[in-house]
């Protein structure tokens, strides 16, 4: 599952119940959340990734 800051406009109990629900997809399937807001979805826990962007020379 992948989620692209669905939950950037959520109130606090969507944002609970969306946490439990992509917890349990986690049980048995990979979840990548896509987000600028750190701190609001860091307790679903999880590995942080680190991207580099390079220039492409043409």
């Amino acid at each position: 599952m992948i989620l692209d800051d669905a939950l950037a406009h959520s109130d606090d109990d969507r944002i609970e119940a969306m946490f439990t629900a992509v917890h349990c997809v986690a049980q048995d399937q990979q979840v990548l959340v896509l987000t600028c807001r750190q701190r609001a979805f860091a307790a679903l826990g999880g590995e942080r990734a680190r991207v580099t962007l390079a220039p492409i020379c043409v």
